[in-house]
């Protein structure tokens, strides 16, 4: 995803070329070379625990390493039951991204894990394009079943995070319930959104550094795995005006999904806009969706009062 600034200097750039075709076709060789390289290098944001809301007041800083190796770090505030709640969030942000709903979630009494994925905030490695990513959801959820008294959890992820959540959920029926935001269907499709107005020599140059560099887009297709979260509750939620996965997308994934799989779309939202609309509204079903979930769940025998 490259920064919208940078990308209109892109386009009056590719306007200069267009007159050359030769020239034209390496312009947008390399440029697609270039996103496909950004992709697995987003630009790193440290977190800071001053930005939290007060619910989440006594988080922990934590750091635990996923089954390739890459040490991850993250926030932890323990729940008042035996549920908790990981968080993961979008590309080229950090875990400060989910605090909103961290902190209502803490309010409703789950513990929380706010985590950096791989290659972003104070986390090791690079970007692993969403093939590599459900490898730290994993180490997060193996966090938290490590924590006295958890004996619940649930996945809530934005973005590449969302298609992280929710490759991890179809595999580990450990993961109880999940959370899906504005998660793309496939990254093919995220990067013929992203990149296609270069035509598509781009997208196959940025496919090819992706290749390149060990990334496989062939095998980050949440569409084709999202079935196997099923019986388990999931939750998914876009924004109308999301221009990387527009509402028709958005219906192919909660059919594939099955009937265990809610959609709820945001009327008037894009993709990078979603977790600000409502600023309440977001926080607040996600909480009541767990809680429901939590509730349900078959596995378990019922744990405290439902949160408020």
């Amino acid at each position: 995803m490259v920064p919208s600034r940078k990308r209109r200097r892109l386009r009056r750039a590719a306007l200069v070329v267009a007159a050359f075709p030769p020239l034209a076709a390496a312009f947008f060789a390399l440029r697609g070379a270039w996103e496909g390289y950004g992709e697995l290098h987003p630009p790193r944001l440290p977190p800071r625990a001053s930005s939290a809301p007060p619910e989440l007041a006594g988080m922990e800083e934590v750091s635990f390493r996923t089954a390739d190796g890459v040490r991850l770090s993250g926030w932890w505030r323990r729940g008042a039951g035996d549920a908790a709640v990981l968080l993961a969030h979008g590309w080229g942000g950090n875990r400060e991204q989910m605090l909103s709903q961290a902190g209502r979630l803490a309010r409703d009494g789950f513990g929380v894990l706010l985590f950096d994925l791989r290659g972003h905030g104070s986390s090791g490695s690079r970007g692993g394009g969403g093939e590599r990513e459900p490898l730290d959801v994993e180490a997060a959820r193996s966090f938290l079943e490590g924590e006295p008294g958890v004996r619940w959890i649930a996945a809530v992820g934005y973005s590449l995070g969302g298609v992280a959540v929710g490759l991890a959920a179809a595999r580990d029926p450990r993961i109880r319930a999940a959370v899906l935001e504005g998660a793309p269907p496939t990254l093919d499709a995220e990067l013929e959104a992203e990149y296609g107005g270069g035509g598509p020599l781009e997208v196959w140059a940025a496919r090819a550094t992706l290749r390149l560099l060990g990334v496989h887009p062939e095998r980050v297709r949440l569409v084709d795995r999202v079935a196997a979260v099923a019986p388990r509750p999931l939750l998914l939620v876009y924004g109308r005006g999301d221009e990387l996965t527009p509402p028709d997308s958005a219906e192919r994934i909660r059919e594939a999904a099955g009937p265990s799989a809610a959609l709820w779309l945001f009327p008037g939202r894009g993709h990078a806009d979603l977790l600000a609309a409502p600023a309440e509204e977001l926080p607040r079903r996600v909480a009541a969706f767990v809680a429901q979930a939590r509730a349900r769940d078959p596995e378990l025998p019922p744990g405290p009062a439902a949160p408020r």
